[in-house]
């Protein structure tokens, strides 16, 4: 607690010491600098990367699964292996988040860093289940093409 308040003051400090300066507003993208990171920054960067993988996650599970429509056992398996790597973007977006200070904690004595990597999992959560959902329909849709292939209509 001691910490955050010494954290808080300091960063106090140099909010009103830059503000005073009457200096330009200088927009960090404009300038070339680096933008510092919020939490909410490295969230929706991270959900965006989970958004964004899943076509190529699902076209992994298909190209993976191909010949091996009736292995149940290692469909699953594969379908798990896609899966983590959603939950591997995730974790690396928790681990990004845990790395930033933590000054503001709401009335409830929750931090911002628990709300949002709460808010990540939650992400991942829907991403995998969308995840899961395009790759249950790939399975299927492989079993109805080997069904096909193995009955050529002529």
């Amino acid at each position: 607690m001691k910490k955050k308040f010494s954290v808080f003051a300091v960063c106090l400090a140099l909010l009103c010491s830059a503000t005073a300066c009457g200096g330009e507003n200088k927009d960090p993208e404009s300038s070339g600098e680096t933008p510092k990171a919020t939490y909410q920054s490295i969230y929706e960067k991270y959900r965006q990367e989970m958004e964004n993988a899943i076509p190529g996650l699902v076209e992994d599970f298909r190209e993976r699964i191909s010949g091996k429509e009736d292995d149940v056992e290692g469909i699953l398996e594969i379908a798990a292996e896609e899966t983590e790597k959603l939950s591997e973007t995730a974790a690396e977006g928790v681990q990004e988040m845990s790395q930033l200070p933590d000054v503001n904690p709401d009335e409830s004595g929750e931090d911002e860093f628990e709300e949002w990597s709460e808010e990540l999992h939650n992400a991942f959560e829907g991403y995998s289940e969308k995840l899961n959902s395009q790759m249950a329909k790939a399975h299927e849709k492989a079993i109805l093409d080997s069904h096909d292939d193995e009955n050529p209509t002529e």
